[in-house]
């Protein structure tokens, strides 16, 4: 048994007779795409989405996947070219001070410990406690 379909070189959908394994075969791998997406443990960020969706576009389109995860393509194309967060040092230091401590001091205590070290006013390291 066939199916009709419409698809062409350009991308554009002309007729074109599908067979019922072609459709089987795409269902499993979509079904195989969603089990990877749900049953992974990772947190599902902008970052993982954008990631994930790089893995997998040999195998289905990015059309195809932004609207598996419910997105739009131009959010996949702005977060496609994006760096990774990264801390600069006196964040990393902040944050070192805040677990030493047990999270206990709060934004005034931190400060006069880092103001030691390093000239920070006191709006910076709140706001740097704060993310």
């Amino acid at each position: 048994m066939k199916i009709r379909s419409l698809e062409s070189s350009s991308g554009r959908r002309l007729e074109k007779d599908i067979s019922i394994s072609e459709q089987l075969d795409k269902v499993t791998k979509e079904l195989n795409l969603l089990k990877k997406i749900f049953f992974s443990r990772k947190m599902v960020i902008a970052e993982n989405i954008v990631q994930f969706i790089k893995q997998n576009t040999d195998t289905f389109s990015i059309t195809k996947l932004t609207e598996l995860f419910g997105i739009s393509r131009s959010f996949y194309y702005r977060h496609q070219n994006k760096e990774t967060f990264k801390f600069s040092y006196l964040e990393q230091r902040i944050q070192k001070l805040t677990k030493e401590n047990h999270f206990l001091y709060g934004y005034r205590k931190i400060h006069a410990l880092i103001s030691n070290a390093f000239f920070v006013g006191i709006n910076k390291g709140a706001r740097i406690m704060r993310k």
